[in-house]
């Protein structure tokens, strides 16, 4: 059509008939547009349309008579449109005019698209690649395909979008909800195909073969590893179960086997022996229970010995040891002996001892272990560290014994017998226990114990001056006098004589027993040993004998009494005085 023609068209404004006579309106934009209807008012009869040229014509119903003209109603206000630029080419469809470069852009495009989607295609096809699903309404090649510009003016119920724009809004038809589908190549289905083929069922491609073996492997893989280890298991169990009974023999013959032991047998030399012999089945469980046991020997007693399968490990190694019958021997320390004299008393009983020994034990050995041995003091001026330590009573010993068993039993005698009540007595006189010690030796050492029985069916009583001696003690200390015992003068001297000595200096080692000496001339201030209570203010650095039960309990419980000093007669009687003219009388008296 000549563009010419078509501006005359377009140009006209007026009012069109409904009926088309091939021509349409152009917009500014280049779409054509359509003619909007005109609207008319509805009657009781049938309505006939006025013809469009003649608006005041009167509508005539069926029964032919004539009615009022009906106001028109106002037909909107076109706009008029420029004439499209030069150059342009147009075609005009049966769908309006459309813009001849934009067909051509569209046809490209999808020609392209297709294009390339029969590329993919192809070159999968060849790879051997699975065809990939797609959802509904997705290109089988999974390419997004760009709409034309014919798709995007695509019309809807059936009226362009250029006339759809123009229309009233009440006029416009509606959308469709159904969305197109588009075209699915036949090589590829879609999700939906499948869902109908197979009711809804969703197949999936078959598992790649290398998968499969993966899997496979895995089961393999932990049948393996349950096999082993139930064999582990298996194999561990019997082991211990063969090993526990050679140990213990729960389940062995009780035949009774002669086994020779030459001289030099050890342990290896042994095991093998017994093996060989069939008594035991495992030598080196048989060498490592016993080096645990501690029965190991570089040489086994030499001689001939029985012994059975039925034996375990332990009874094997008794059978063939000698039966050794252990001598015991009891031994009776008495109250108020010094560590001199105890020493002595164990050498003559105990053969295999030594006095160096004994010295060394007492002085250094490890004897932490007792409370009572951690509190003592740190001094250089006590002669033995234990004494007063070394519990005087009854004791049953073996005379294969060594020296530290010995004294460690004395020991343990002590700390059983000092008791906590002994302990919290101490706290409350403010006493440590080393000056318990020392105190109750040095009551022990100055009383003597005496019973006085009255005959004739009359009343039994005892006296004892422990309780008095100590009251002596205690009351010289109330009043900040001197202990001034004689007891502690005579310990003094005697260890000088004993072991050669010169105020804290002795060879211990060496014992010589004191011969007689006069006690008066060391009973004086001027003897400056520190043993010495005429000398010292207080007490001495130590014990001078091991005391007994009764003198502690009354070192720390002394009787009441106002006696200061005390002396004793040739018979052991103990007389005491209240002041120092009473005691020199006293002892004019008794002389």
């Amino acid at each position: 059509m000549d563009n010419n023609e078509n501006k005359n068209k377009i140009g006209n404004t007026g009012p069109q008939s409904d009926t088309s006579d091939g021509y349409m309106q152009i917009s500014s934009s280049g779409r054509a547009l359509r003619p909007t209807p005109r609207r008319t008012l509805p009657s009781e009869g049938g309505v006939k349309k006025a013809p469009a040229d003649n608006p005041k014509a009167a509508r005539v119903s069926k029964a032919g008579a004539k009615h009022a003209a009906v106001r028109k109603t106002p037909m909107k206000k076109t706009e008029v449109h420029k004439v499209p630029p030069k150059g342009v080419e147009y075609s005009f469809t049966n769908s309006g005019l459309f813009n001849n470069s934009e067909i051509t852009q569209n046809a490209a495009i999808q020609e392209r698209n297709m294009k390339r989607a029969e590329d993919k295609r192809a070159n999968g096809g060849e790879r051997g690649a699975e065809p990939v699903r797609k959802q509904v309404g997705a290109r089988a090649d999974s390419t997004k395909v760009m709409p034309t510009v014919t798709q995007k003016k695509q019309a809807r119920g059936g009226v362009s979008a250029g006339m759809r724009r123009d229309m009233p809004m009440n006029s416009r038809p509606a959308p469709s909800n159904t969305k197109a589908t588009p075209a699915v190549s036949s090589k590829t289905k879609t999700m939906d195909a499948v869902k109908a083929e197979k009711s809804g069922r969703i197949k999936y491609p078959p598992r790649p073969w290398e998968n499969k073996f993966a899997a496979m492997n895995s089961i393999t893989r932990a049948i393996v590893y349950i096999a082993a280890v139930l064999v582990s298991s298996i194999i561990l169990s019997v082991i211990v179960i063969t090993n526990c009974n050679d140990i213990f023999a729960f389940v062995k013959s009780d035949e009774q086997i002669s086994i020779t032991i030459e001289e030099g047998t050890d342990l290896p030399t042994l095991a093998k022996q017994l093996k060989k012999l069939g008594v035991i089945s495992h030598k080196n469980t048989f060498k490592m229970y016993i080096k645990y046991r501690g029965k190991d020997s570089d040489s086994y007693t030499p001689g001939t010995y029985t012994v059975s399968p039925s034996m375990n490990y332990d009874q094997i190694i008794s059978a063939i040891t000698p039966k050794v019958e252990r001598e015991s021997v009891v031994i009776t320390i008495p109250e108020g002996f010094t560590v001199d004299d105890i020493i002595e008393l164990f050498l003559t009983k105990f053969p295999d001892t030594t006095r160096q020994r004994f010295v060394e034990v007492i002085q250094n050995y490890d004897f932490d272990t007792y409370w009572f041995i951690k509190e003592l003091p740190k001094t250089t001026d006590k002669i033995y560290r234990l004494e007063g330590y070394l519990f005087p009573d009854t004791y049953y010993f073996y005379t294969d014994m060594n020296e530290e068993t010995i004294i460690s039993k004395l020991l343990d005698n002590f700390e059983k017998k000092y008791t906590d009540t002994y302990k919290t007595r101490a706290d409350q006189l403010g006493y440590t226990t080393d000056q318990v010690v020392t105190l109750a030796s040095i009551v022990q050492a100055e009383g003597k114990e005496k019973i006085v029985t009255v005959t004739n069916d009359e009343e039994s009583m005892s006296y004892v001056d422990y309780g008095l001696i100590s009251s002596v003690f205690s009351n010289r200390m109330g009043i900040g006098m001197k202990l001034q015992s004689d007891a502690t003068a005579a310990y003094a001297v005697e260890m000088e004589l004993a072991h050669a000595g010169n105020g804290n200096s002795y060879n211990l080692n060496v014992y010589t027993k004191p011969g007689e000496y006069n006690l008066a001339e060391y009973t004086k201030a001027d003897y400056q040993n520190p043993y010495n209570t005429y000398y010292v203010s207080k007490f001495p650095p130590g014990g001078i004998c091991n005391p007994g039960l009764n003198a502690i309990s009354f070192a720390l419980w002394p009787d009441s009494s106002q006696y200061l000093y005390f002396v004793s007669d040739s018979s052991g009687t103990t007389h005491f005085t209240k002041s120092l003219d009473e005691h020199y009388a006293m002892v004019k008296e008794i002389q």
